[in-house]
């Protein structure tokens, strides 16, 4: 601002710069006008529909799902074929269930199901039971009884919406991108019957959202883990997971897929989603 109003002042010959727009209307002469004029305008594209990011809405009915402790989830849910079994989708910390756009057309097109919904504290899923405003930002971060871990209990809302729909446990499967990757897997671990999980740039703890215990009881259940060696922390968490899951559940139903960058969601690409959807043809089978 400084070196703008230098120039400017060069450009008048010393003298001090004429009034803004803002400045006539506001009455306010000099360098002050030009502030507001820039003040004004910045908070009129805030409020502009351009300044907005619009995101395209998931396919599929829209739903709430009561969560065990009252808060309301806000979901989308779309119903597979008869052959298909249906995926809970976890979306990464900070983000919505609107990120799962293209994973979720291409489990469409295939026949999946899919029960996607905001996290609480992020996208729609913005207040309690009693109506207030919760954010991530201020959940509190530390200890395994922190408000990251409701986000674990949140998953029995998801299958118990798909219980009322019809559909076992046994049809149900779990995928989940970083924070909801860790997620994912200890609501597989706590549903057991569950038919397998598919873990996007998992690691050892996401806000103490813990998965080396919860892998080790993870049992034989089918299970993809997905990283990337630029993304250290993930990587290097994934690899220690997948050695335990290996030991566990045998070669024939663990696999591990390294990929060239990215994390989670945005490890994604169409020919990695079809690859994805392969295996669960073979591991994600929906049982009568």
């Amino acid at each position: 601002m400084k070196k703008n109003f230098i120039v400017m002042s060069n450009h008048h010959g010393g003298k001090i710069p004429p009034a803004s727009p803002a400045g006539r209307l506001l009455g306010i002469s000099g360098k002050y006008s030009w502030c507001c004029f820039f003040l004004l305008l910045q908070a009129a594209y805030a409020a502009s529909p351009a300044s907005k990011i619009v995101r395209t809405p998931l396919p599929g009915e829209a739903v709430v799902l009561p969560s065990p402790d009252g808060f309301p989830l806000a979901g989308v849910y779309e119903a597979a074929s008869s052959i298909r079994p249906t995926m809970i989708l976890l979306h990464m910390l900070g983000s919505d269930k609107e990120s799962w756009l293209p994973f979720a057309q291409a489990l469409r097109k295939e026949g999946f199901g899919y029960l996607a919904y905001d996290a609480r504290g992020h996208g729609q899923s913005l207040r309690d039971a009693q109506g207030r405003e919760v954010s991530f930002r201020s959940f509190r971060s530390t200890g395994t009884g922190n408000d990251w871990n409701l986000l674990v209990k949140d998953v029995d809302a998801a299958v118990e919406f798909l219980k009322s729909r019809g559909i076992a446990p046994s049809s149900v499967g779990f995928v989940g991108a970083s924070l909801g990757a860790n997620v994912a897997l200890n609501a597989a671990v706590n549903h057991p019957e569950t038919a397998c999980a598919a873990l996007l740039s998992p690691s050892l703890n996401y806000r103490d959202v813990l998965t080396v215990g919860a892998m080790n009881r993870y049992g034989a259940g089918p299970v993809l883990i997905i990283a990337s060696p630029q993304d250290r922390y993930a990587y290097k968490g994934s690899k220690v997971l997948f050695s335990i899951a290996e030991k566990r559940a045998g070669k024939e139903r663990t696999r591990f897929w390294q990929v060239p960058s990215g994390h989670g969601l945005r490890m994604l690409k169409p020919t990695l989603n079809q690859k994805i959807l392969d295996w669960m043809k073979t591991y994600c089978v929906a049982q009568p």
